[in-house]
């Protein structure tokens, strides 16, 4: 796996300037003294935003930003106005330091006073230092404002963690600071005590993250994904599982991950990034090394050993080697499946070491169809597969190819 320091800090850097001069993906703060006498937080996310003090939550609502017209709707919280109460403002920002609003027209009175009492002022991104300023990562995350980073001393952590829906967010080992990748090995996300068996995945990030959400410099080990009562009793994502949202992993050893289901299908022993979401998200995976994981289902099929996707996909420059995908009703992909079920979906597929990977259908039965033992790309996918190195073990196909392919 080739070192890519780099290309983690030009994703810090890329959050801070794209969304430097406007409202999402921004906190602000100052004293109210129309409703609380207390410092506030006025937290922006893409279409929610939040108000609140370091006691907890005031107020949450639904806005819209167009060009400078604000437009706010409040949804829950002990100082919401009525839902049915629309507020409309103007805003300025100034320096990109210091926000402003004036009313335009709004019927609950104690909103309007109090976002136009005075300025706000940005509060710059921080850093959170694991176990320093907590020992947990998901209490980071907690934590953590839109723009911060997560950083991650070595050591092994027994947890589970949740993006909660923040971005831009990076969590990110020591690596991000040295290149050493010596910080990967050394730095451990186990995820095989969960306190809930059923949410046994390592990393989960279905609260509508998207590529600015940053997982970057672990061993993601020990998860046995997260099981999907609605969805045909399936299994998903061992290692990561990523729904309704978009991720970028970067320079991550994901090993070890074992999904084994005697309820239902298996997907995604290592990775599963998939949803019926519209529009479909992006995913960009480079620089990881994904290895050793395992999808097993007892009574149906197996896709993905290492990776299971139905996303846009950037997947480059990793190795996926060692991982297998058995099923009783057949295994498909053992170290990739790329499917385009839910839509069309873009990718770009290049410079990637996959070997060694295997399908099969050893569990029960051997009545069933085997392909695609490194990679099996299915149903309306276009783009480019280029440059990648893929062998396997004896299987039907290294790769299989099926339905609409666009080149």
């Amino acid at each position: 796996m080739k070192k890519n320091l780099l290309f983690c800090l030009f994703s810090i850097g890329f959050t801070l300037l794209t969304h430097a001069q406007q409202l999402q993906f921004s906190t602000w703060t100052r004293v109210d003294t129309y409703l609380i006498n207390d410092t506030v937080f006025q937290h922006f996310n893409e279409n929610t935003c939040t108000n609140s003090t370091s006691e907890g939550l005031l107020v949450s609502s639904t806005y819209t930003e167009e060009g400078n017209v604000f437009t706010v709707q409040d949804v829950i919280g002990p100082l919401a106005c009525s839902n049915s109460v629309v507020g409309t403002y103007t805003f300025t920002i100034i320096d990109g330091t210091t926000l402003n609003f004036t009313l335009v027209e709004d019927a609950c009175t104690g909103r309007a006073n109090s976002l136009t009492e005075g300025p706000f002022y940005r509060m710059s991104p921080k850093t959170i230092h694991i176990p320093a300023d907590f020992p947990h990562i998901q209490q980071g995350i907690v934590a953590a404002d839109n723009m911060d980073t997560v950083l991650v001393d070595p050591g092994t952590y027994y947890e589970n963690i949740n993006y909660l829906g923040k971005k831009p967010l990076m969590v990110a080992s020591r690596f991000i600071m040295d290149g050493d990748t010596n910080h990967i090995a050394n730095t451990i996300i186990n995820g095989s005590q969960p306190m809930d068996p059923d949410l046994g995945s390592v990393v989960s990030m279905i609260s509508g993250e998207d590529t600015t959400s940053v997982l970057c410099g672990f061993t993601i080990t020990g998860g046995t994904g997260t099981f999907l009562a609605a969805a045909g009793n399936g299994r998903a994502g061992g290692g990561l599982f990523i729904t309704g949202s978009g991720a970028k992993l970067l320079n991550n050893y994901i090993e070890n991950n074992i999904i084994s289901n005697n309820e239902g299908w298996a997907s995604g022993g290592g990775i599963t990034a998939a949803g019926p979401d519209e529009p479909l998200e992006w995913l960009v995976l480079q620089n990881n090394r994904i290895k050793n994981n395992q999808a097993l289902s007892q009574i149906d099929a197996a896709e993905g050993g290492g990776f299971y996707g139905s996303y846009n996909l950037i997947l480059k420059d990793n190795q996926i080697s060692n991982n297998s995908a058995d099923g009783y009703l057949g295994g498909n992909g053992g170290g990739v499946v790329i499917m385009g079920g839910t839509g069309p979906i873009t990718i770009d597929v290049s410079e990637n070491e996959i070997t060694h990977n295997e399908g099969a259908t050893t569990i029960g039965t051997t009545d069933y169809n085997v392909f695609g033992g490194g990679i099996s790309i299915l149903f309306d996918v276009r783009g480019t597969v280029s440059k990648n190195d893929i062998k396997t073990i004896p299987s039907p196909h290294k790769i299989a190819v099926e339905e609409a392919w666009h080149y």
